[in-house]
């Protein structure tokens, strides 16, 4: 039991530690807006990891390999919502640091977002 609870822990510090789309956010959010906002947006993406540790635990992901039509209909959503982002990175491309000055909450919900759906 306790080898393959370490083996778990293993493989899932390799996994969080290895860039990712998440890893990305926090970059860009630090180098466009401030150290403060990628720190804000880390913290999202660490509330939203602990939202997928508990629809895990509460058997949801059971219910995404069991039914077919919500796992399709989640990947999509997800999907959908990685090419808003894109698009909404494209045309807000051109804004320097002092433009882009967010509120303190919103990093927070924009990382927990984008670690939600990914």
């Amino acid at each position: 039991m306790t080898e393959k609870l370490l083996l778990v822990v293993g493989v899932t510090a390799l996994c969080m530690l290895s860039p990712g789309p998440d890893m990305i956010l926090v970059m860009r959010n630090t180098l466009t807006g401030s150290r403060r906002c990628g720190g804000l947006t880390a913290l999202g993406v660490l509330t939203g990891n602990m939202v997928h540790i508990g629809c895990c635990t509460l058997g949801i992901a059971l219910l995404l390999l069991r039914s077919p039509l919500a796992f399709s209909v989640l990947r999509v959503a997800s999907a959908l919502y990685l090419v808003f982002l894109g698009v909404q990175s494209l045309r807000n491309g051109s804004t320097t640091r002092a433009e882009s000055h967010a509120p303190a909450g919103r990093p927070i919900l924009f990382g927990a977002r984008v670690a939600m759906l990914k």
